[in-house]
């Protein structure tokens, strides 16, 4: 899974989520997201991509579809 889709995956979860229309450079704390959907959206990563883990950190590291998809995506390749 590439950066692109990975990025579509994680619009598409959040639009569902919060109700609205999302976009790949939002920023998740302007979203409104909490500790919950963090959570959530990190799990459905990880289940998405196989791994057995991904650190709740990841949101707080790359703090927008955009970047979390690009790390995602570079994680993979190694």
């Amino acid at each position: 899974m590439d950066s692109a889709q990975l990025r579509t995956f994680i619009v598409d979860w959040l639009t569902e989520q919060l109700g609205h229309t999302v976009a790949p450079e939002a920023n998740f704390g302007a979203l409104g997201m909490d500790s919950i959907d963090a959570v959530e959206l990190t799990d459905a990563l990880a289940e998405k991509l196989g791994w057995d883990d991904l650190p709740v950190s990841m949101i707080l590291d790359h703090p927008s579809p955009r970047q979390l998809a690009d790390q995602l995506a570079s994680e993979r390749e190694k």
